[in-house]
């Protein structure tokens, strides 16, 4: 497996702080 191709941007922005309210409205993405 070549873990160079799961390099990718993540902007800081995009990494969430605090839980989401309510907590059943978070969501996950699955690869």
């Amino acid at each position: 497996m070549r873990v160079d191709l799961f390099d990718f941007d993540l902007p800081e922005e995009n990494i969430a702080l605090r839980p989401a309210n309510p907590r059943d409205s978070a969501r996950l993405l699955v690869v």
